[in-house]
């Protein structure tokens, strides 16, 4: 007993570091791409000026080299303006642009929704291509960097206006159109409903990929990526959908990867329109106190979401890890059996094992033993054994006389 004590302690260690180390890596990993963006800056700096590269970076600080670098960093009024025309709905095309953004977006929907009822991954990133969300979302980021406060809540309120729609939309198509695949194996649904922290680390290179190819346009054409890698509109589509089956559980967790999305792109945009130079920074720094406050807001979403993706990343983990060990004896358990395993599911306390194929299930007791003295735990083994044969209309006929 001690020793198996012993086992099912080092087993819970080595669980807890195994949990740790991913999260280590997230942060490692962002920690020292922040440090090669820096040290690229500064090569940059003594290239493009050698004076500044002889007088400054010799006794100045980092971050006051920085601050030169970016001091010097301007598109130009004319540019400005242009990229400005692609982001905002303004006048004398304001009508016709606003009815093009709602027939694109409410098309957007109608496809995404179609997609995810019918668990079609290929029609979901259809819908992603023609999503008009982008362009608003851009548009917060630029107008916060510019200092265009009636443009940014402009912006925002049509992004709030296009959520609203989006949901209800997606609602009402879920109400009319049966569910062509069963929500408890729909991938689109089950993909969406538990976002993690690696879901804000995709959002976050996305959304700086986007606000380069809207200020660069050489790179422009990468946009359609963008769209591709993050998507907008599919997760407000599965809220819609789960919402009217009456999954509360499941529209949260889908809602919470389109905020996930929306805060990690407005963050990763503002970074990128400073670093080139959207505008000086200058007028970012002496910027008005309302538009430090949304900054400021921003940042504070971006860190609150952090909490719950984090939880749910832990949690995905754990049960991966879980499932993973009762699987290890489960193969063992079965041995030579003729019988398949096809599924397996763990939490605490419990395990259900799918079977299928000819032969006799094993000693459950034994496989629970098993489990008890690896995990430290009892378990509560549940199997699902379905049997594999093959019947024609002719040989179904057969066994009903037999069995009469």
């Amino acid at each position: 007993m001690a020793t198996a004590g012993y086992g099912a302690w080092r087993l819970a260690q080595a669980e807890a570091h195994q949990a740790e180390g991913p999260a280590l890596g997230i942060v490692v990993g962002v920690t020292a791409i922040a440090a090669v963006v820096m040290g690229l800056l500064m090569v940059r700096l003594c290239l493009e000026s050698g004076t500044v590269g002889q007088e400054v970076t010799g006794r100045a600080l980092p971050s006051e080299v920085l601050l030169h670098w970016l001091s010097e960093r301007d598109l130009g009024a004319e540019r400005r303006q242009a990229i400005a025309d692609t982001l905002y709905f303004s006048e004398p095309e304001r009508a016709q642009k606003l009815v093009a953004y709602g027939t694109m977006l409410a098309l957007s929907v109608t496809i995404a929704s179609f997609a995810v009822l019918q668990d079609s991954t290929a029609v979901v990133i259809g819908a992603m291509l023609i999503a008009p969300l982008m362009t608003p979302i851009m548009g917060c980021a630029a107008g916060l960097v510019a200092g265009w406060r009636e443009r940014v809540v402009g912006s925002f309120a049509l992004v709030i206006v296009s959520v609203a729609v989006a949901i209800g939309l997606a609602w009402i198509l879920a109400s009319w159109v049966p569910d062509l695949v069963p929500m408890a194996v729909n991938t689109q649904i089950l993909s969406r409903a538990s976002p993690t922290l690696l879901d804000m680390a995709v959002a976050l290179a996305a959304g700086a990929a986007g606000a380069y190819a809207t200020t660069d346009e050489r790179v422009s054409q990468s946009a359609t990526g963008v769209a591709i890698a993050v998507a907008l509109v599919p997760p407000l589509s599965v809220v819609g959908i789960t919402l009217e089956a009456g999954r509360l559980d499941w529209a949260l967790g889908a809602f919470l990867l389109f905020s996930t999305n929306l805060v990690s792109i407005i963050v990763a945009s503002v970074v990128v329109f400073v670093l080139v130079g959207f505008s000086p920074i200058r007028n970012v720094l002496e910027g008005s106190k309302a538009m430090a406050d949304l900054v400021t807001m921003v940042a504070v979403a971006a860190i609150l979401i952090m909490v719950p993706l984090g939880l749910s990343g832990r949690g995905l983990l754990e049960a991966s890890q879980r499932s993973g060990a009762v699987q290890t004896h489960v193969v063992e358990w079965l041995g030579d059996s003729s019988l398949r395993l096809d599924r397996v599911k763990a939490r605490a306390g419990e395990a259900t094992i799918l079977l299928s194929g000819d032969g006799e299930v094993p000693d459950i007791s034994a496989l629970e033993q098993a489990l008890h003295i690896s995990l430290g735990e009892r378990v509560t083994v549940t199997v699902e054994h379905i049997p594999s044969r093959i019947l024609t209309s002719g040989t179904q006929e057969s066994n009903a006389n037999d069995d009469h």
